[in-house]
């Protein structure tokens, strides 16, 4: 079966949905987001899997509520 192939359109589409995720997750409004504050979410956010995934070894690690 061959893969998909993938665009620089779906990476980006792909980036900006998950900055509204990571904006409406921690209560901040888009149009108040600047380049710092992007390269803070993302890191924060990557930071965050990561630690998640090392503490439960469950790379899919979703919060249960």
């Amino acid at each position: 079966m061959e893969k998909p192939k993938i665009t620089v359109a779906d990476v980006i589409n792909s980036v900006g949905e998950t900055l509204r995720t990571i904006c409406n997750a921690r209560g901040i409004e888009l149009k108040d987001v600047d380049d710092e504050l992007i390269d803070r979410l993302l890191a924060n956010a990557f930071e965050e899997y990561l630690a998640d995934e090392t503490n439960t070894g469950d790379s899919l690690n979703v919060p249960h509520k």
